[in-house]
């Protein structure tokens, strides 16, 4: 089962499990020897706005979860140094990597591993302005999002983790939140996961990565039909406003 982790870009941050994480807000620099036993899975390692070294990891490593979160004004950074021997060695995420960028500051968010890494993630989420290094090359193969709408103030998205409980490749959408009406036919890749609440695209509106919405997450169409083909009934889906 996935896990997915979201945000709208200067308007959502992207969710994550703080419960046993290991958080970095200054800039740090790690050694193997704390690598071992601390950032052991189910453990997330989450670094806001901060740059984070690693230096000379030399095992496989499993852990929980990396989240790189530059949203606020300062660029974040996680960097595994040090050569592996024998090559080759792989660092697995048993949940996400998030990388969450910031256009509006050009803040960037990077993990960066070294030559002869791997990387096995179960979910990997490219947000704006961030970027995804392994072993000296780009990483491509990951699902990217651009910016999406959250609710607007007066009626937001709900908080918390939930679970996809369907998924409708096409209809219309009607209704009324606190007082305002609206009727939308033909809507696509709706992903619904508590109450009304789901994925949508939005072609009634192009101000994605502001908060607009009636309390869904909008999308690009590009992206909507991503996250439609990605999600599977029962997956959880974290939102943090």
């Amino acid at each position: 089962m996935r896990r997915i982790c979201l945000g709208v870009v200067l308007a959502m941050v992207l969710g994550m499990a703080t419960a046993g994480a290991v958080e970095y807000t200054t800039d740090d620099t790690v050694t193997d020897a704390y690598l071992d036993p601390e950032w052991t899975s189910p453990d997330d390692v989450i670094v806001t706005g901060a740059e984070v070294t690693v230096n000379n990891v030399s095992d496989n490593k499993t852990i929980g979860g990396i989240v790189i979160d530059a949203s606020g004004a300062n660029s974040a950074e996680l960097v595994f140094t040090g050569t592996p021997t024998p090559a080759g060695k792989v660092l697995t995420v048993d949940g996400y990597v998030g990388l969450i960028g910031n256009t509006g500051n050009t803040a960037q968010a990077e993990l960066t591993l070294g030559t002869g890494y791997t990387l096995n993630a179960v979910n990997t989420i490219l947000l704006d302005n961030s970027l995804l290094t392994i072993g000296g090359r780009l990483e491509t193969n990951s699902l990217y999002l651009d910016a999406m709408s959250s609710g607007a103030p007066d009626h937001p998205t709900p908080e918390g983790v939930f679970h996809v409980y369907a998924k409708v490749p096409v209809q219309s959408l009607r209704g009324c939140v606190g007082g305002e009406c609206y009727d939308y036919p033909d809507v696509r890749w709706a992903i619904w996961f508590y109450q009304d609440y789901g994925f949508h695209t939005a072609y009634w509106h192009d101000d994605f990565g502001t908060a607009v919405s009636h309390g869904c997450l909008n999308l690009r169409e590009a992206d909507a039909a991503a996250v439609y083909d990605w999600l599977s009934h029962q997956d959880a889906v974290n939102i943090h406003v």
